[in-house]
């Protein structure tokens, strides 16, 4: 197969890839969007939903350690039927309205999503090469950055003037987002091979390493000094992931006095963060293609920093302290505006866009061979995090909870700009020594880089209700 025809095969395989997703995390960020609602619908409210989401990021984020010594044995695409067929069954717990079946099911979506965020990055970096890298991220990030978008835009409507989820709209909502999910799950069994001439040969060199060697492997990379340092801006990504999708949205939905309908601007916050997830990219994408230089990703995660700052400034300044508990009348502490919230929404979006996406894309460089290993790594450390998050928030007041993100933010920045220097440096002096392009990924190794997070990674918008 000539080049021409590889590199338009793995077009693609992206695009295809990037469908597949969009219609997966549609279905699965609006369950995870009224699930708080759900669990409160028949009095198993009081931050249950905070457990839920804790019990599946733990899972998924102790699961992501075997997930490259899993995918030797599975392959690919059998990994992401799986992951999907795991969010088809989390979304249809929620019919049973009983937390001793969603909890569990919660642990088992967790495992599943390991699988499905590392087969993930197999496939997205094995169709990828040094010069698309980067373009590849950004543009998968935007294709299914459009999911929460559309799926905030349903439940604006659905959810039109409502205190509540009724019991008719919470089977309407759940029978339309499972089959969704389903058709995600169809479409993920006709994903095609990777384009690549030697595809066969990395199969084989995947299953020829062994479940215990990838462990081993795995370790070797979590004791890296550039892997260390870079464990503040990890545990940021899966601290802002839940910050973001659920604890922000939340406290929009609990204070009453943003609007009569407050419940309806959680999905209108929650498009908001979209929009800034988009507008981000679109920059990154055209500021890369039209400009290249070196520092061009501590860049990129300056500017999404700054606007972190902005708002979790807006934040403090417009929503009170108990925002988070619980529905309250409290203001915040200057303002009280509708239009500073979709202001701060937009702003979290752009941030989140540059972290992830500049996060990411280092280690993807950092990690040329042993890429399965340091994003299983990587991913731990966010989950980690989030789920921590995840637990916190149910005693710690909102103000709180943003100044220990700014403060992992700031600290996680000037180290990356540390590692990243580092790294630029490094790939400098092997490009004096052999200017030849070489193969992204070694032969030897199976290339896996989580692009995202998740799972809740991308949900932009969570629902609460009581």
């Amino acid at each position: 197969m000539n080049s021409e025809a590889v590199c338009k095969k793995r077009d693609f395989n992206l695009v295809y890839l990037g469908i597949c997703f969009l219609v997966l995390t549609l279905s699965t960020n609006a369950v995870l969007s009224i699930q708080e609602a759900l669990l409160a619908g028949d009095g198993h409210g009081g931050q249950k939903g905070y457990v839920c989401l804790a019990i599946d990021c733990a899972f998924l984020s102790l699961s992501l350690w075997l997930g490259p010594s899993i995918l030797t044995v599975t392959g690919v695409k059998v990994s992401l039927i799986i992951g999907a067929l795991g969010d088809v069954l989390y979304s249809a717990a929620f019919y049973f309205d009983d937390v001793k079946i969603i909890y569990p099911i919660c642990a088992t979506n967790g495992l599943t999503h390991a699988l499905l965020w590392t087969a993930q990055g197999t496939y997205l970096i094995e169709n990828s090469s040094p010069k698309t890298i980067a373009r590849d991220t950004s543009v998968f990030w935007l294709v299914i950055c459009a999911a929460p978008i559309v799926g905030n835009v349903v439940l604006f409507f659905l959810l039109d003037k409502k205190a509540k989820v009724d019991t008719s709209t919470r089977y309407l909502i759940l029978n339309v987002l499972i089959g969704i999910a389903f058709v995600a799950v169809v479409l993920f069994c006709f994903i095609r091979p990777a384009a690549s001439e030697d595809s066969a040969q990395k199969k084989k060199t995947r299953r020829q390493e062994g479940f215990w060697e990838a462990l081993v492997k795995s370790w070797k990379v979590f004791i890296d000094k550039d892997m260390l340092l870079l464990t503040p801006i990890f545990c940021f990504s899966g601290m802002q992931m839940s910050y973001s999708n659920v604890i922000f949205i939340t406290s929009v939905g609990f204070t009453l006095n943003l609007t009569t309908y407050s419940k309806q601007l959680v999905p209108l916050s929650g498009i908001f963060i979209g929009f800034g997830v988009i507008f981000g990219g679109i920059v990154q994408y055209l500021c890369k293609k039209k400009c290249k230089f070196d520092y061009e990703r501590s860049l990129f995660l300056s500017a999404g920093q700054f606007c972190y700052i902005i708002s979790f400034v807006l934040t403090v300044l417009n929503f009170p302290n108990d925002a988070v508990f619980g529905d309250t009348e409290n203001v915040g502490i200057v303002f009280n505006s509708v239009p500073i919230c979709l202001l701060a929404s937009f702003m979290i979006g752009v941030g989140q866009m540059y972290t992830l996406s500049n996060t990411t894309n280092l280690v993807a460089v950092m990690f040329r061979q042993q890429s399965s290993q340091c994003s299983a790594i990587f991913n731990f450390v966010k989950f980690g995090a989030s789920g921590m998050t995840y637990f916190y928030c149910q005693f710690l007041g909102l103000h709180y909870q943003v100044a220990i993100l700014a403060s992992f933010g700031i600290v996680g920045l000037i180290l990356f700009l540390v590692v990243d220097a580092r790294t630029v440096n490094k790939l400098k002096s092997e490009n004096e020594k052999q200017p030849e392009e070489q193969e992204f990924m070694p032969k030897e190794h199976a290339t896996t880089m989580i692009i995202m997070s998740s799972n809740t990674t991308l949900s932009d918008l969570r629902f609460s209700s009581t």
